[in-house]
């Protein structure tokens, strides 16, 4: 930054990925036999959306990706200057160990998935074990247990990376035809949900009001609760839907072998 300034950073991010975008124009194959498909996409979209599958997996994968981005985004520094009282170097360090906890989320998920679906694990277990890590981590801030702050938020800033889970999750509901309008119809939902958190906060931060530019311990904490119980309850639908999918196919054994 002191080098260069933000905009020549983000112009030369930009240049990045538009690179890189060519490249994988350039270089990636196209699969034998493939031919586009006119007029498929509303169709698939339509299927996504009124899946029973999407719906079991999008409110828990929505509410913690969402606020994972909307915390990293927007309000991990102000809470760590309000409430942890913590001085900008701090600050900027913290900002810092959660941006190096996205990156190494994204690859530590991918590998805690694959070895663990070796062994007979399926993802949405990986993916529930996740969420009751995060859930814990940000309860361990509300209450303000004594618990090492950077440990705290790399597991928050961790969870943004949590889509290597959730994108692998989807493949096994839809077919490949239409898996990347899969992914980006459950991104729409976690940008989305981003956006609208970070709005939310601010609403309920609001009702306590600020002093200089500063808001009262007690309305972070009211904020991030009230979040928090709509991931709990995101993480309860989501594993009682897994469970009742994974017993049908012996409800419906059992209700045959009576019949019979």
């Amino acid at each position: 930054m002191a080098w260069i300034g933000w905009r020549a950073l983000f112009a030369g991010l930009a240049v990045a990925t538009a690179a890189c975008a060519v490249v994988i124009l350039l270089l990636s194959p196209e699969a034998i036999g493939c031919q586009p498909q006119s007029g498929h996409g509303v169709a698939s979209l339509k299927q996504i959306y009124t899946s029973q599958h999407f719906w079991r997996l999008a409110p828990l994968s929505t509410m913690c990706i969402s606020t994972a981005w909307a915390l990293q985004g927007l309000w991990a520094g102000p809470w760590l200057a309000d409430v942890e009282n913590l001085a900008r170097p701090e600050i900027v360090h913290h900002l810092f160990i959660m941006a190096l906890a996205l990156c190494a989320g994204a690859l530590l998920h991918g590998i805690l998935a694959e070895r663990l679906r070796r062994r007979g694990v399926r993802t949405q277990a990986v993916l529930a074990a996740v969420g009751v890590l995060f859930i814990a981590a940000q309860l361990a801030l509300i209450l303000r247990l004594p618990v090492p702050s950077y440990l705290l938020w790399a597991i928050v800033g961790s969870m943004g990376a949590a889509t290597v889970l959730s994108f692998t999750i989807l493949a096994e509901y839809f077919p490949s035809e239409i898996a990347g309008q899969a992914n980006a119809a459950l991104n729409v939902l976690h940008i989305g949900g981003a956006f609208i958190l970070q709005y939310a906060i601010g609403i309920v931060l609001d009702i306590w009001g600020s002093k200089a530019g500063h808001y009262p311990v007690i309305a972070y904490q009211a904020a991030f609760t009230i979040i928090l119980c709509f991931q709990v309850i995101a993480w309860i639908w989501f594993l009682g839907s897994e469970l009742v999918s994974a017993q049908r196919p012996r409800i419906w054994n059992g209700i045959q072998r009576v019949r019979s």
